[in-house]
């Protein structure tokens, strides 16, 4: 008996809060703010009826004939250039090659890589030798020794394999009916073993390495060139592991560029296209902002901060633009859910086993944090920011229909809390908690509980771990911690260095803000690197201008992703938009604390959030989309596709997605 009141009184409790979620999310359903914040299709309609876009589609029309000779033109160059036809060639005589013949280049050529670097190593004693070359060719060795015991060709075995064929075609979206069509042009294996000897005795003086790099980087940029829904896919996934090498956001930048050219090159043909509403004219004014950001007087580096953040920046249109269809949306979610957990877990063992770093920390106060989880990154911060940011996609999987999807994506999810608590980064604990929130509450009004067990999983910390957790959690806002101070004098420093630049920023970079700031920097803080605080980074960087026209862009952005219903036409990606969204609400919290696109690929990160957003919104404007039934088969990895009805503002769609 008693059980059973205590589970009454638990149901009333219960039904009370969720009664008053219900009653606070009706309050503000009927209020101006949500009003404001779900008009984007009314503010769409003003803007296609513009003056401004009026007189835009005339000019358009009027030179439709004289445009569309110069694209029937380019194309038809394009198409019967002779670098096109050969490399086009090539490549299908390559893919059509037995295995063997393969094998047989590529045994050849690993037998000549050993024998060169043991005689380098051991022989000559060259400095130049390594054991990386040596690993390099005994794993090309092993790998061809299946390939020369098979007679099918290369073609045949990517479309028996499940890991090639998956990356084919759900990665760069090749279709498999193209890729049964080459099989048709058979060639034999002459030459292989004389090729094998040729490149394998230029390792001699090219690493053996740098030619597998080669091979498979030129494999990449014919795919993407191809097909340049796979680069945004590949950005997006490689784009936190990236800090392994030793130019991660030039090599960044230079994939998407190499997208953005191949994207370009397919809206020329007439195979892509490109839409221009409101949205891409707000991201517009705030990309443009941020180039003339660069036009800095006195500093070198602000032009190249300026390009390299422009670059990064048009992930946001291309995301847009190119994940069109359900398939895509999905890949891009499982795109940045799976190195966010391979990450988490790096973290993860390496604080565990004591390899993480020591620093970052006040000794005096955290006398029992002897190091922070760093994993890929070399800031605990950044690594903190950047799983708090990828949480929310995480969060999404527990919506999928598969439960072994459910249960990866909950052990990934538990990696990514795990390793944000080791970073013992203040700022990423909050990130964290905002973007939770945020998708919960997008996701249910009722999600807003979800602040109870937060709550009680802080005070169990809080209590667990005493002199590391609850340590920080204690000194979260006391100015005894040397992190707090430090961080109080930059804000007061930069404050009063705005009233000067209100109307015209220093421009973008490291060495300019320095330059700036060196006249008003308090004792002990003259050499910071940025203000430690998003919004009043941006003014410094680009004046009031700049921090109106972002601020404008997120309007924009949040009022088209909120217009659309959550249950429009499937919750599973309509809950997307919301994840993608809470990302970068969870991006936007930590700005208030720290200067978050002070990495490049977190910020890059922030813009691709962006742009799936509004992609996956995209999906469910169901006055200008219509469903057709896909030609692919039934086992394929998508099974409808949208197609806009208005003809002349979306011609060449339907060509494209019937190719597809």
């Amino acid at each position: 008996m008693k059980k059973d009141r205590k589970n009454g009184k638990v149901g009333i409790l219960l039904g009370l809060l969720f009664a008053l979620c219900d009653a606070v999310a009706s309050y503000f359903s009927s209020g101006c703010l949500y009003k404001l914040f779900t008009s984007h299709n009314e503010a769409r309609e003003r803007f296609d009826s513009s003056a401004a876009v009026t007189i835009y589609r005339k000019v358009r029309r009027s030179s439709r004939r004289f445009w569309g000779g110069v694209r029937k033109w380019l194309s038809s160059q394009f198409e019967r250039s002779v670098v096109l036809t050969t490399l086009s060639s090539l490549v299908r005589n390559l893919l059509c090659l037995p295995g063997r013949a393969i094998g047989a280049f590529t045994i050849t050529w690993s037998a000549y890589v050993l024998l060169i670097s043991f005689v380098k190593m051991f022989v000559l004693l060259d400095s130049t030798a390594s054991w990386t070359n040596i690993i390099c060719g005994a794993v090309v060795f092993l790998a061809s020794i299946p390939l020369m015991l098979a007679d099918k060709s290369i073609i045949t075995l990517c479309t028996e394999s499940p890991l090639v064929n998956g990356l084919l075609t759900r990665v760069f979206g090749v279709p498999a009916e193209s890729l049964k069509r080459v099989e048709a042009l058979y060639i034999g294996q002459s030459g292989a073993v004389i090729l094998g000897i040729i490149f394998g005795l230029l390792t001699y003086v090219i690493p053996p390495t740098y030619m597998v790099i080669s091979v498979f980087a030129i494999i990449v940029v014919a795919l993407v060139m191809t097909y340049p829904e796979g680069g945004v896919v590949i950005s997006f996934a490689i784009a936190p592991l990236l800090g392994v090498i030793s130019a991660p956001s030039i090599t960044l930048a230079a994939i998407v560029l190499l997208t953005a050219f191949a994207y370009f090159i397919k809206v020329v043909r007439g195979k892509r296209v490109f839409k221009f509403g409101i949205t891409e004219f707000a991201f517009l004014g705030f990309a443009l902002a941020m180039l003339l950001g660069g036009f800095a007087p006195g500093e070198a580096n602000t032009f190249e901060n300026a390009l390299l953040s422009v670059a990064l920046m048009l992930i946001f249109p291309m995301t847009v633009n190119l994940m069109k269809y359900k398939r895509w949306i999905k890949t891009c979610v499982f795109a940045f859910i799976i190195p966010a957990g391979v990450v988490a877990f790096i973290g993860i063992v390496q604080y565990s086993l004591g390899m993480a770093p020591s620093g970052w920390i006040d000794e005096a106060l955290f006398d029992g944090i002897t190091s922070r989880a760093v994993s890929v990154f070399n800031n605990p911060n950044i690594l903190g920011l950047y799983l708090s940011v990828s949480f929310p996609m995480l969060l999404l999987v527990f919506y999928h229909k598969s439960p072994k999807v459910k249960i990866l994506g909950g052990i990934a999810a538990s990696f990514v809390i795990v390793c944000v608590a080791f970073t013992y980064s203040r700022s990423a604990w909050l990130s964290l908690l905002c973007g939770g929130i945020a998708f919960a509450v997008m996701a249910s009004p009722r999600g807003i509980l979800w602040l109870i067990p937060s709550a009680g999983a802080a005070v169990l910390a809080y209590v667990a771990f005493p002199n590391s957790i609850g340590a920080r959690l204690a000194n979260f806002a006391t100015l005894a911690d040397s992190a707090n101070s430090y961080r109080m004098a930059v804000w007061n420093s930069s404050w009063n260095m705005l009233p000067e630049l209100l109307f015209g920023g220093v421009g973008l970079g490291e060495e300019a803000f320095r330059t700036a700031y060196i006249n008003y920097a308090a004792a002990g803080t003259q050499s910071v690197a940025h203000s430690h605080n998003l919004y009043m980074q941006i003014v410094i960087q680009l004046g009031l201008v700049g921090l109106l026209m972002f601020l404008i862009l997120l309007f924009v952005i949040f009022r088209k992703c909120f217009s659309a219903p959550v249950s429009a036409s499937g919750k599973e990606i309509s809950l997307t938009s919301r994840a993608a969204l809470s990302g970068a609400i969870a991006l936007l919290a930590a700005g208030f604390f720290d200067y978050t696109w002070y990495n490049f690929r977190v910020f890059f990160l922030f813009w691709a959030l962006l742009g799936l957003a509004c992609a996956a919104t995209n999906l469910y404007e169901n006055d200008n989309c219509e469903d057709i039934v896909s030609e692919c088969d039934e086992n394929s990895y998508w099974l409808t596709v949208k197609i806009p009805k208005a003809k002349d503002r979306y011609e060449g769609e339907r060509e494209d997605a019937q190719n597809e």
